[in-house]
Order: C-alpha cells, then structure tokens, then sequence
C-alpha cells in the first residue's frame, strides 16, 4: 500500500493507494479558485439580545448534535428534512478556530448605552453571534481568493436599509474581531439593499481578479422586502448570463423561531437565465448552529454543478464526477500507471502515485 501526503502539490492533501485503488484527499476544492466571499450578518433590532455581552455563555458552544433543519436549494424538486450537518471534510481539514479575545478594547465609536450592553467584559465573556462569526470568517478565508473578506451589518438604521462594514478581514483577524452589534440597530429587516452591497464589492473585486462570488446573509426574522429582492434577483441574472458581472451564489441563513421559512424558499427559487442557482438557503432554530449550516452549505454550493473528471497517465478516462466533485476521490488505475490527472472547469491537475515506499 501507498501513502503519501508530503509530496502533494495543491489541491491534493494526501493520497492512499491499496490494491490498485487510489483514495484522494483535496485540500480545498479547486472549482472554487479565484471566488471572492462576503458575510452579512442581521443588525436589525430583533438581534439585540442575541449581541449582548454575557457571564453565563461558554466561549465555545459544546458540539452536539443539532435538531433537524430543512435544507432548500433553488430547484430542487422536494426538499425533505435533513440533519444539519457537522463540518464537512474540507472544513475539518482546515480545522474551527477556538480561540479568545485576550485583549479586546472598548469601542469608542458605540453611544454610552450601547457600551453598557454590548461591551466586551473581562474575559469568559461573550455573546451568542461573535463565536459563530468567528467561525464563518476563519472557514470562509479559506474559499476566499485572497483570504480577505468582507464582513457588514445588515438590515441597520431606518427602515433596516442601512449597512455598517465590520470591516476586509482575513483568517487573522479572528482572533481580535468583536461583533458587538451595529451602531445603529435596524427598524426592519431589507434584503436588497445588502444585496447590492455585495455586488458592488464583487464588481470591485472583479478588477482584481476575481471570477465568481458567494455573499452570505444571515437573518432571525422576516425579510420585509421581498418583492424588491424578487425584481433585483431577476435583474442580476440578466447581468450574469450578459457577461456584466461574475457568476455568484447568494446564501440565505435563517436563524430562530421567528424566521419565515417559507419566504425563504420562495427567495431561493428564483430562477433567471443565466442564475438558475442564484439563492440557496437553510434555517437553524438556535444560534449556535449558524457556522456550522454555513460551511455545509457553502461546501455544497461551490461545489454543485462543477463536477469533474479523472484520467489515467496515457489521458484515458478514469472516472468522471457529472455535479459534484467530492472531498475524496476514489478510482482505479490501469497498472503501471504512475499518475493521474484531475480536470476541473478546464484546469489540469497531474499528481504522481507514491511508490509503495512512501509510508
């Protein structure tokens, strides 16, 4: 048997080979290269609470198992209840981030009462969104083309129109990143407006080399603009399938027991020439499960309809993967054959088998 994992170059993080069947491991998931991400999370005034500063909450929420949620992807003929998922493989590779905010400093920019609720205390002390935002962050930079992306309040001030930029953060950024609330706390829940924040920032990127985009938007309510966030769905497909704008996939997470999921899935099934999967969502009844749904589901949609394919050294056709390209691949190959290749959206990837040596 072969095993090799320090000879590997990108996206390969390991390679098992037993009696002619070679098992690949991906350290990330090459159908997703030169994406831009972007987290909005709910600063309408339901969230108050949930950004509050307390004594009695764990800096890390134990891991357990999840009540069932239901998963809806645009398109999908029958959603059916599903377990909400643990971190997928490719997170797993990457790993959660646990870590404390050992130094944070008051925020000068909040009004005194706000200070009073949502200061960040000695430490142990945390709220029920900033370990989760943590989280998404430090899994997102991973998706991410240059590991840095934008992190806003949504659904802020008057009417819940506004946004307020947490700020372009990377992976390092974690370990020091207070999610206190927004500024100005929102009288209404507006979708659209983020959206177009998110497309602005990936028209921005794109003339930095970005080629495709996924906005992530988190919510505990009712979303008070549908119509609008209908019509702007429909305008952005158009934009898409006319070349004006990068691809991209819009996450909707609906987190609480006041969370209209029926709104929701009637947003994720708009479908545009051009954006047939523009919206995907899924609903958490607690908090604790927000970064968790999140990287299933973007584990899911980056990856669906990109697909794959492998060939064996002389370029014959190993196996192919029609929607999904998976975190492990399994295939045999022809003996005496000492490589393979994987093909994803037009890119080539060649990786040598280990000798049986290479323990």
């Amino acid at each position: 048997m072969g095993h090799a994992h320090d000879k590997l170059a990108p996206p390969f993080a390991d390679i098992h080979v037993d009696d002619g069947v070679v098992k690949v491991t991906l350290l990330h998931d090459p159908a997703v290269e030169d994406v831009d991400m972007a987290i909005y999370v709910d600063g309408s005034g339901s969230m108050m609470e949930e950004y509050r500063y307390r004594d009695d909450l764990p800096l890390d929420e134990p891991d357990h198992a999840p009540p069932a949620t239901r998963v809806e992807t645009a398109g999908a003929d029958e959603p059916e209840p599903t377990p909400a998922k643990k971190p997928g493989l490719l997170a797993r590779l990457f790993g959660w981030f646990r870590g404390e905010d050992d130094h944070a400093e008051e925020d000068d920019d909040h009004d005194d009462d706000h200070d009073d609720d949502h200061a960040v205390g000695p430490r142990g002390r945390t709220n029920r969104v900033e370990p989760q935002v943590r989280r998404m962050l430090q899994y997102l930079a991973t998706k991410d083309r240059n590991g840095t992306l934008r992190v806003a309040y949504w659904a802020c001030g008057d009417g819940g129109k506004q946004i307020e930029e947490i700020g372009e953060l990377s992976a390092r950024d974690v370990a020091g990143l207070k999610v206190a609330g927004p500024k100005n706390f929102g009288g209404g829940t507006r979708l659209a407006p983020a959206v177009r924040d998110f497309v602005r920032y990936l028209e921005a990127q794109a003339k930095r080399g970005a080629k495709k985009g996924c906005g992530v938007f988190v919510t505990d309510g009712v979303i008070g603009d549908q119509g609008e966030v209908y019509q702007l769905s429909i305008q952005l497909a158009a934009r898409i399938a006319k070349g004006e704008l990068p691809p991209f996939h819009l996450v909707l997470v609906g987190v609480g027991s006041q969370v209209n999921e029926a709104q929701l899935e009637e947003i994720a099934h708009v479908e545009a020439p051009g954006a047939e999967h523009l919206w995907c969502h899924r609903v958490a009844e607690e908090m604790h499960q927000m970064a968790e749904l999140v990287s299933g589901l973007v584990d899911d949609t980056m990856t669906v309809a990109s697909g794959g394919a492998v060939y064996d050294a002389k370029g014959r056709l190993v196996r192919r993967y029609e929607k999904r390209l998976p975190a492990v691949l399994e295939f045999t190959l022809p003996a005496g054959h000492d490589r393979f290749t994987l093909e994803v959206e037009g890119r080539r990837y060649t990786q040598e088998i280990p000798d049986d040596d290479d323990h």
